[in-house]
């Protein structure tokens, strides 16, 4: 397998209040992730409030809203009050320092939205340097003193900080905010503001630390989600983006078509492993034909020695399909910082699971994964210590690792994750997750 240190940024927590089946979520995230619990527990509405903020911080807070109807955002509840607010944050970690990220959406009953809150708090747990904490109330940007850049008097910078307001708010004091500023982009423009000779060192202090701060803010928006879809890979497709992967596998012939042309070492592992789920699978290409793009797989024909034959993706199965596209997800180059896979196992012959498996083992470590299954198959290859269990007590969605009786049966080989699962389905114990 081609596999690299895992260097790049990561999600090391999320959490969020009334977002849809969510009462309360505080859940820490491995290099990998498993969900598993039975269906309407709350498994994709967890892995949606990653995509949500990926969605709120690339293309927009309305956008993100209405690609979810609004106010369904919200947990729905018996209450008569004319609003919910929604919270959703996370924590990333990018080389020593760590980037916390949280904001708080008001969502009415009559379709209007407003977002109340948003902040970031910038550490660095392993250093003696300072944190940097910026928060944005209605529009208005707050910093606390302690942040004063170094020669600059306290009444400039209470000045300073007073009249800038946030990008996303128009001019006028009180007005609604409906999109997200993200911190990032205002602690620059704030800091553009300070010009004073004397804080030129603590200046330039402050903008090494705004770089780890944009390196978060790149990652959250560049997070992939995927639930490959076997109909969007078998007709021609048009030439495309070569990356990302599109989530339901879109543009996997440029995808494809742009690993082959560079000669990428992934494309060779991609083959390798489709061959090993798929027995007799030699080869992959790419065609051009009336402007489009068509995959076709050569498969072993007779003896070792013989040419093998090609089928186009038209003449493919739903699984053979649904593997070139997974496979393409975890090998595209290069590799996502942050991927989601729903339900790996689909259309997937569960005697080739445990090779889907020990791939998704290796790719966490280049990438961080987030997987969600119902399969015991997956499961008995994937470590127990990754699993998380997720179960629905009320109508809301609740979560934590494995219960601590169960995870001692793995570890003492009694059982295995699969067998649990089957057996008596797998438990959370919350107190862990909250410990």
């Amino acid at each position: 397998m081609v596999t690299t240190e895992l260097t790049s940024p990561r999600i090391t927590k999320v959490w969020a209040e009334n977002f849809r089946s969510i009462e309360n979520l505080n859940l820490d995230l491995d290099a990998l992730t498993v969900l598993v619990g039975p269906n309407a527990s709350g498994k994709s509405n967890i892995v949606d409030i990653l995509r949500f903020v990926a969605d709120a911080t690339k293309n927009g807070l309305d956008s993100a809203l209405t690609s979810r109807r609004g106010d369904h955002v919200a947990r729905r509840t018996t209450s008569r009050r004319r609003h919910t607010d929604v919270t959703v944050g996370v924590s990333v970690v990018s080389g020593t320092s760590t980037v916390d990220y949280e904001f708080v959406v008001r969502l009415f009953k009559d379709a209007r939205y407003e977002v109340i809150r948003e902040e970031a708090r910038l550490s660095f747990p392993e250093s003696d340097e300072n944190d940097l904490y910026i928060e944005i109330k209605k529009g208005v940007l707050s910093l606390p003193r302690s942040q004063r850049p170094k020669g600059m008097s306290l009444k400039d910078f209470d000045s300073i900080t007073k009249r800038f307001r946030s990008s996303a708010s128009d001019a006028s004091v009180g007005s609604t905010v409906t999109n997200l500023d993200f911190p990032f982009r205002s602690f620059l423009a704030m800091f553009n503001l300070f010009d004073t000779d004397d804080g030129e060192e603590s200046f330039r202090a402050h903008m090494s630390q705004i770089r780890a701060m944009g390196a978060a803010s790149d990652f959250l928006k560049n997070m992939r989600f995927y639930h490959i879809f076997p109909d969007s890979l078998r007709e021609p497709q048009l030439l495309s983006s070569k990356y990302p992967l599109q989530e339901h596998g879109e543009n996997l012939a440029s995808v494809l078509a742009d690993m082959k042309g560079k000669k990428s070492p992934h494309m060779e592992e991609l083959i390798k492993v489709l061959g090993q789920v798929v027995p007799g699978v030699k080869d992959v290409s790419v065609t051009r034909a009336g402007g489009h793009l068509v995959i076709s797989i050569q498969h072993q024909e007779g003896n070792a020695s013989g040419k093998g034959i090609w089928l186009d993706a038209s003449q493919e199965s739903d699984g053979t399909l649904r593997t070139l596209g997974l496979l393409a997800a975890l090998f595209q180059d290069p590799t996502p910082a942050f991927i989601t896979i729903e339900e790996p196992e689909l259309t997937i012959h569960p005697g080739a699971l445990s090779i889907i498996a020990d791939l998704i083992v290796e790719t966490s470590h280049r990438a961080s994964l987030l997987v969600t299954t119902h399969s015991p198959e997956l499961l008995d290859s994937l470590p127990i210590d990754s699993i998380r269990s997720v179960g629905a007590e009320l109508g809301c969605t609740q979560v934590g690792p494995v219960a601590l009786h169960q995870k001692t049966a793995v570890l003492e080989g009694l059982f295995s994750p699969g067998e649990l699962h089957r057996i008596e389905g797998l438990e959370s114990d919350i107190r862990q997750e909250a410990d």
